[in-house]
C-alpha cells in the first residue's frame, strides 16, 4: 500500500514537472512574446517548434508577428517618404513665396511712394487701384502660405488697431469692377451701433470677406449681392471690451442643394465638380475662410436655396478701441431732409439704415416720377429736401434725366444732389458734371464715403475722421520725426523704396550695404540709432552673423534689430529670433506693417524717444537652428531674400540649360521711350523699379558695363578652386544685377546656378560657368553698343579676333538668318544679331561691326545688310 502511495505522488510530481515543460513553459513562452509585440517590439517572436497543439498557435502568432513587422515596416517607409514630401513642400512654398514677393516689394513700394506726389484725380484712383490690387495678389500668396500653416497648425491671427470701414474700402475698390462686369449691385449695409474702431487683424478679416464676396460675386448671374455688419453682442470685463459682430453676405445667384453645401469645406473641392469648369477656382478659399473665423472666435453658416441664391453668414470677435467716437453727433445736420430715389429696394433699405445712423431724415422712393413729386410737395409744405441721392440705373427715366429735370423744377429751395451708381465710368462722370452734378458716388457705398459726399455737397466742409476717401493711402503728415534707423540692405532696390517711405515720415535713415559694415557702424556709434532693419543674405557678412556678434556687445544687447526678408515661412521667423533679432518683416514691405514695427520698437507713442528701450523680445516657438546649411550662406536653406530679383529660379539641375540669349526674349521685354532699344533688356520694368528714375537706371547699366569683367574673374577664380561659397555668392550677385537692369536671362541662368549649388553636392560643370558668362557678355554689348555710356568699349567682344571652325560655322547661319531678317524689314533683326553678338564679334572686322551696331541702333536696315553681304563673301 505504501509503495503504491509513494508510486502515485512520484506520477503526480511527473506529471506535474511533464506539464509545465509540455503546457505552462510554452505558454509562458508565447505570453512574453504577445507582450512584446504589444509594447512595440515587432521583432519579437516565440521559436517554439510547430509540434502539438500549442505549437500550432505558436507557429501561427509567429507568422503574424512577421506580417506585422513587415506593415509597420512598410508603414514607416511611407511615414519618412511623407514626412520628405512635406519638407520638399514647404522649402518649395518658401522658394515661391520669395520669388513672387521680392518684384512685388517694389511695386508696392513704388506705387505707394508715387502716390505720397502731386497727381491728377484720374492718376491718384488709379495708382490706388494698382496699389490695392497688388496688395490682392499678395494675399493670394498669402492664401497659399495659409493653408500650409493651417496644416501645420502655425496659423497665427494678429492683434492691432483698425478701422472697420477701411476694410470695407479695400474690398470696394478690389471687387466692384467684378461686380459691375456682371451688371450687380454690390450693397454695403452696416447697423448704427456697430463699432468703428476695433483691435483685431484686419487683414484677415479682409481675407474672408473678399473670399465671401468674390464667390457670391462669381456665382450669381443677375441681381445684388448685400453684405451687412450688425453688432450681436457687447461683452464688457474690467479690462476691456469686445464685439461680436454679425456679417452677412447674400446673393441671388444659383444657390446650392444640400448634397453642394456639405461638400463646402472640403480642400480643394467645389460644391459642384461641373462649377470648376464653368466658374473656375481651387476650391481653397472656404477652407481658409472657415479656420479663420474660428481664430477669430466665431463660426460661419450658410443658407441656400437652388437657383434662388446663397446667404453666408458668420460672426467674429474683436476688441473695441477705447477712441471709438464718430462726430457726426457734433455736426449740427441731425434731422437734415435727404431723398433717396432708386429702383432697388434692397439699395434703399441700405441708404435709408445708414441715413438714420446720421440722425437724417430720409425719404426713400422707387422712380424719378415720385422724386418730382416728393420735391414739389416738401417745397410746398416749406420741408424742402437738402440733398437728393439719385440713382443712375432706373427704368423710364435715367439719373442723369432725373438730376436735369429736378434743375429746371420751380422749387424756392434746389437740393444738392449726387449720383449713385454700381455701374460708374468716366463718361459717367463727365456726362454728370456738363450738367453741374460734382459727386458721383460708387456702390458699394460705406457710410463714411456717404457720409463725406453729403457734406461736401451742402458745403459743410466737414468730414468724418477717416484715412481716406476710398480706404486708400492717405497723405499724411510726418509721424516718426526724430528717429534714427540703419538699414541693412545690400539691393539698390529695397534700399531706395525703404529710405524714401521711412524718409518722408520723417525717419533719419543710415544705410550698410551688408552685415561687417552694420557691425563697424554699430560697434563705433553704440547709441546712435533707435532701431536696425537687417537684411538677411548680404554679402561679406549675412545678417544672421551680424545679429550675432552684436548682441555679443553688451552696449547693444537692448538694440530692436529686424529682420527683413522675402520669405514668410513661420522657421524663418523662428531662426531670426534665434539669432538675437527681435521681430521679423517681411518683405514685399506693406507700408502700415513698417509703421507698426517703428512704433512697437521705438516707443514712438511716449512724450520722448529713447535708445534701446525694447527689451529683448522671446519666441515660445522657437526654431532650432542647427538646420541644414546652404552653400551660399551659414543659414537655413533659404533663397535668397535680398536680392529683389523679378525672376524664378529654376530648379535643381537645370542651370546648365540655357535660355535664349539675351535678346532673343524681348518679345516680353518692354523698351522705355526715354532709352535707346536694348533687346532682351525689359527697361520699362527696370526704370519703373527705380521709381521712374532714368538716370539712376542709366547709371546703372554703365555700372555693370565696367564691372563685369570682375565678375567674370569671379567666376573663373572660384570654379578653378572648387570654391561652392564663392561660387554660389557669384552667382548670386550676377543673378541681383541681371534682374536690376531687366536682363532676365542673365537673371535666371544665374539664378539657376545659385539653386543648384544649395541643393547639390557637386559644383556646376564648365558649360554652365560658360553660359552664364555668355550671357553676361551678351548683356555687355547691348548696353555698351547703346550709346548710353560714352565710348565705353567690350573687351570681352573685341571685333576681329579670327575665330575657329565652329565660329565660323555659326557665323554663316547667323549672317544668313539675319540677312533675311534686314532683306524684309523685320524690326526683330536688332534683337537677334544683339542675341548672337558673341560670334558676330568674333568674326566681323572692327571697322563692319561699329557699322553693323549702329546702323542697326538705328534702324538702318540698308547700311546693315550691305555689310553683312559683304561679310558673306
Amino acid at each position: 500500500m505504501r509503495e503504491l502511495l509513494l508510486s502515485l505522488v512520484a506520477g503526480f510530481l511527473a506529471a506535474m514537472v511533464i506539464s509545465f515543460l509540455v503546457l505552462r513553459r510554452p505558454l509562458h513562452i508565447l505570453l512574453s512574446a504577445v507582450h512584446l509585440l504589444k509594447e512595440g517590439q515587432y521583432s519579437a517572436r516565440s521559436n517554439l517548434p510547430a509540434s502539438g497543439e500549442i505549437g500550432k498557435v505558436a507557429a501561427g502568432f509567429d507568422a503574424m508577428a512577421q506580417a506585422v513587422e513587415n506593415t509597420h515596416a512598410e508603414l514607416m517607409k511611407a511615414k519618412y517618404a511623407a514626412d520628405a514630401a512635406n519638407q520638399a513642400k514647404s522649402e518649395f512654398l518658401a522658394n515661391m513665396s520669395h520669388e513672387i514677393r521680392t518684384p512685388m516689394n517694389a511695386i508696392i513700394g513704388m506705387a505707394y511712394l508715387a502716390l505720397k506726389t502731386d497727381l491728377t484725380p484720374h492718376q491718384e484712383t488709379y495708382l490706388n487701384k494698382i496699389y490695392l490690387a497688388a496688395n490682392t495678389l499678395l494675399g493670394i500668396i498669402n492664401d497659399i502660405l495659409d493653408f500650409s500653416k493651417i496644416e501645420a497648425g502655425k496659423l497665427n491671427i494678429e492683434n492691432a488697431p483698425f478701422f472697420l470701414e477701411e476694410v470695407f474700402s479695400n474690398i470696394t475698390t478690389l471687387l466692384a469692377q467684378k461686380a459691375e462686369e456682371k451688371h450687380l449691385e454690390l450693397l454695403f449695409s452696416f447697423a448704427p451701433d456697430v463699432p468703428r474702431n476695433l483691435m483685431g487683424d484686419p487683414l484677415r478679416l479682409g481675407q474672408v470677406l473678399t473670399n465671401l464676396i468674390s464667390n457670391a460675386i462669381k456665382f450669381t448671374p443677375t441681381g445684388e449681392i448685400t453684405v451687412s455688419c450688425v453688432l450681436q453682442e457687447e461683452m464688457h470685463t474690467w479690462e476691456d471690451a469686445k464685439a461680436r459682430l454679425y456679417f452677412t453676405v447674400r446673393d441671388t445667384g444659383i444657390g446650392m442643394t444640400d448634397e453642394q453645401k456639405s461638400k463646402l469645406f472640403r480642400p480643394f473641392t467645389q460644391a459642384d465638380s461641373s462649377t470648376t469648369r464653368l466658374y473656375g477656382g481651387t476650391g481653397l478659399g472656404l477652407t481658409i475662410t472657415k479656420r479663420l473665423i474660428e481664430m477669430m472666435d466665431g463660426e460661419i453658416s450658410i443658407e441656400s436655396e437652388l437657383q434662388k441664391g446663397t446667404t453666408v453668414s458668420f460672426t467674429a470677435v474683436f476688441q473695441i478701441s477705447p477712441h471709438n467716437g464718430q462726430s457726426t453727433d457734433t455736426l449740427s445736420l441731425s434731422g437734415t431732409k435727404v431723398l433717396i430715389v432708386d429702383d432697388n429696394e434692397t439699395a434703399r433699405t441700405v441708404f435709408q439704415e445708414m441715413l438714420i445712423g446720421f440722425t437724417f431724415a430720409p425719404t426713400a422712393v422707387s422712380s424719378a416720377f415720385e422724386a418730382y413729386e416728393q420735391l414739389m410737395l416738401a417745397d410746398q409744405e416749406r420741408k424742402s429736401f437738402k440733398l437728393v441721392l439719385l440713382d443712375w440705373r432706373m427704368p423710364e427715366v435715367s439719373g442723369i434725366e432725373a438730376a436735369e429735370h429736378i434743375q429746371r423744377m420751380d422749387l424756392k429751395r434746389r437740393p444738392a444732389i449726387i449720383l449713385v451708381t454700381a455701374f460708374g465710368n468716366s463718361e459717367l462722370q463727365n456726362k454728370a458734371e456738363q450738367i453741374g452734378i460734382q459727386h458721383v458716388l460708387y456702390k458699394p457705398i460705406n457710410p463714411s464715403q456717404l457720409f463725406n459726399a453729403m457734406l461736401e455737397a451742402i458745403h459743410t466742409g466737414e468730414k468724418l475722421p477717416f484715412s481716406s476717401q476710398n480706404g486708400m493711402v492717405a497723405k499724411a503728415p510726418q509721424q516718426f520725426t526724430g528717429i534714427k534707423v540703419l538699414l541693412v540692405e545690400d539691393n539698390v532696390i529695397n534700399q531706395q523704396v525703404a529710405m524714401e517711405i521711412l524718409n518722408h515720415e520723417g525717419v533719419h535713415v543710415e544705410t550698410a550695404d551688408n552685415g561687417q559694415d552694420a557691425v563697424n557702424i554699430l560697434m563705433d556709434r553704440p547709441y546712435d540709432f533707435h532701431l536696425v532693419f537687417m537684411d538677411l543674405q548680404m554679402p561679406v557678412m549675412d545678417g544672421y552673423s551680424a545679429t550675432r556678434l552684436l548682441r555679443d556687445n553688451e552696449k547693444l544687447v537692448n538694440l530692436p534689430i529686424i529682420a527683413m526678408t522675402a520669405h514668410a515661412m513661420s522657421g524663418e521667423r523662428d531662426a531670426c529670433i534665434a539669432a538675437g533679432m527681435n521681430d521679423h518683416l517681411t518683405k514685399p514691405i506693406e507700408v502700415e506693417k513698417l509703421f507698426q514695427m517703428l512704433r512697437r520698437w521705438t516707443s514712438i507713442n511716449n512724450d520722448s524717444l529713447s535708445r534701446h528701450d525694447a527689451s529683448q523680445a522671446t519666441n515660445e516657438d522657437m526654431a532650432d537652428p542647427g538646420q541644414s546649411r546652404a552653400a551660399c550662406t551659414a543659414q537655413p536653406d533659404l533663397t535668397d531674400a535680398s536680392s529683389g530679383d523679378p525672376i524664378a529660379a529654376p530648379s535643381a539641375g537645370q542651370s546648365a540649360q540655357s535660355p535664349s540669349p539675351v535678346g532673343q526674349e524681348s518679345g516680353n521685354s518692354g523698351q522705355h521711350p526715354d532709352l535707346p532699344p536694348l533687346p532682351g533688356v525689359d527697361s520699362v520694368a527696370a526704370v519703373a523699379r527705380l521709381g521712374g528714375n532714368v538716370r539712376l537706371y542709366t547709371k546703372t547699366l554703365c555700372m555693370f558695363v565696367k564691372s563685369a569683367p570682375s565678375h567674370e574673374q569671379e567666376l573663373d577664380a572660384a570654379f578653378a578652386q572648387a570654391d561652392k561659397q564663392r561660387l554660389c555668392r557669384a552667382a548670386h550677385t550676377l543673378k541681383g544685377l541681371g534682374a536690376t537692369v531687366g536682363a532676365s536671362a542673365l537673371a535666371s541662368l544665374a539664378a539657376g546656378m545659385e539653386s543648384d549649388i544649395n541643393h547639390t553636392d557637386s559644383l556646376p560643370d564648365s558649360v554652365a560657368v560658360e553660359e552664364l558668362k555668355k550671357a553676361m557678355g551678351n548683356l555687355r554689348y547691348i548696353i555698351a553698343t547703346s550709346g548710353l555710356c560714352g565710348q565705353e568699349t567690350v573687351p570681352a567682344l573685341s571685333p576681329g579676333s579670327p575665330g575657329g571652325d565652329e565660329e565660323r560655322e555659326k557665323f554663316k547661319e547667323i549672317a544668313a538668318v539675319l540677312t533675311e531678317l534686314l532683306e524684309s524689314d523685320d524690326a526683330g533683326a536688332p534683337e537677334y544679331a544683339a542675341g548672337n553678338a558673341i560670334v558676330l564679334a568674333a568674326v566681323l572686322p572692327a571697322e563692319a561691326l561699329t557699322s553693323l551696331t549702329e546702323s542697326l541702333r538705328l534702324f538702318d536696315y540698308d547700311t546693315a545688310l550691305r555689310i553683312m553681304k559683304d561679310a558673306q563673301q
